[in-house]
């Protein structure tokens, strides 16, 4: 984890990601002895942020900057009842008119019964 200022800058230059390069950024400025609040202000972002960076950086190195997946709300169905509802949705869909299969294909309007176009 004894990286410099200078080492970092060019793993950000490199970096495709821009979350990732805008985080190596930070973390250069900060080890080319900047203050959390200097880094923030000259990137224009949050101090917050540079500080969660830093302290992740101190803690797990390189590492502690990749993208974590965003853990999202909790189903309410289990993976079987998706899976369940899937099924029953696809069956049930081989029974109806043509019209609503070509709004679910992508095509935004129904055919009316009096054959004129409606919004979905």
């Amino acid at each position: 984890m004894n990286h410099t200022a200078e080492d970092i800058l060019k793993l950000s230059r490199a970096e495709k990601n821009a979350r990732k390069r805008m985080r190596l950024l930070a973390l250069s400025q900060f080890l080319d002895c900047k203050n959390r609040t200097q880094v923030a202000n000259q990137l224009n972002i949050s101090r917050t942020s540079v500080n969660k960076w830093v302290t992740q950086y101190l803690e797990s190195g390189l590492d502690g900057l990749e993208a974590r997946k965003a853990k999202g709300r909790t189903p309410f169905l289990t993976a079987k009842q998706q899976k369940q509802l899937g099924d029953f949705i696809e069956a049930q869909s081989q029974n109806w008119p043509a019209e609503y299969h070509h709004a679910l294909m992508g095509q935004n309007r129904l055919a009316s019964p009096r054959g004129a176009a409606a919004a979905i």
